[in-house]
């Protein structure tokens, strides 16, 4: 099986990784350098909203290209219902104790992740831990182009040819390679969708 990872920071071992910082070096807003049905499976974990909407659907149909007929994609993102939660009127105030709002804020704070530059500015002090955290999120300064809606996401894999497209849980996969492969640290797991769809 030909397993294929977008955006990744190491390569794994049997897999094949492509993206601006480990294995092929290659920037992935252009079509990617392989023959069309070549993988089995392709994996992008918080990559496709480092992407502008056009960019992302664009992307979408080039790794439709390169998956075998019956072959399977896997997206984690941080989706935009995520952003409607923290700052829904229900919830206005009430989330600034929430543990994924307190280990938020604490990567944000630490002075082991300001040399990455998503993460160098810092809280506004006039807003609450919760609108900090949604702005950021939202942005991460200047990093996150576009925040796919849920059903959006579906939608568009759909009307690119994709069958079978529905949300999974993060350990949870059609094929044992993709099984607990997401990153399980709570500040990922809490805000990250996951999409598998059948090529």
């Amino acid at each position: 099986m030909r397993l294929l990872e977008i955006g990744a920071k190491v390569t794994r071992e049997g897999w094949d990784n492509i993206g601006l910082e480990a294995g092929i070096i290659h920037d992935c807003t252009f079509p990617m350098p392989f023959i069309s049905d070549t993988y089995d499976g392709i994996f992008s974990e918080h990559f496709i909203e480092h992407l502008h909407k056009h960019e992302g659907i664009r992307h979408l149909k080039d790794c439709k290209r390169i998956l075998k007929p019956g072959g399977t994609i896997r997206i984690a993102w941080p989706a935009y219902e995520h952003i409607e939660w923290l700052t829904c009127e229900e919830n206005e105030g009430k989330l600034n104790n929430h543990p994924y709002i307190k280990d938020y804020m604490f990567i944000w704070n630490d002075e082991r992740t300001k040399h990455i530059n998503s993460w160098q500015d810092d809280p506004d002090p006039n807003k609450s831990k919760q609108e900090n955290v949604a702005l950021h999120l939202l942005e991460q300064n200047g990093e996150h182009k576009y925040l796919w809606p849920k059903q959006e996401m579906i939608e568009t894999l759909e009307s690119l040819g994709f069958t079978d497209v529905k949300v999974v849980k993060w350990n949870r996969s059609r094929i044992d390679e993709f099984k607990n492969i997401q990153e399980k640290f709570p500040v990922r797991l809490f805000e990250t969708t996951t999409v598998e769809a059948t090529a």
